[in-house]
């Protein structure tokens, strides 16, 4: 009979830990607060990023190559976020 008991446990472990496993999945792939900020920190980056290029652009006299690479630097970690982003979507689904 401890045999048997040992095994009931060792199942009902099992399951509950598939089950918290699923959970935690479910949970990691949407949850609306993390979209909320996402879209939050995406917006103020699209206004705030365009104002300080702006102002870099006027009140500094650095050479154009800085420039250039500091205006592309986050469109080019925008683009690695987006396709990295893809291609995880597409190995889960």
């Amino acid at each position: 009979s401890y045999e048997r008991l040992q095994l009931f446990y060792s199942a009902r472990f099992l399951t509950s830990s598939q089950t918290w496993v699923r959970i935690k999945l479910v949970k990691r792939v949407t949850p609306p607060t993390e979209n909320i900020k996402s879209v939050l920190t995406l917006g103020t980056l699209l206004i705030a990023y365009p104002l300080g290029l702006l102002l870099m652009w006027k009140w500094t006299n650095w050479p154009l190559p800085v420039k250039l690479s500091i205006a592309l630097l986050p469109l080019t970690l925008l683009l690695l976020l987006l396709f990295g982003a893809v291609k995880l979507g597409t190995i889960i689904g």
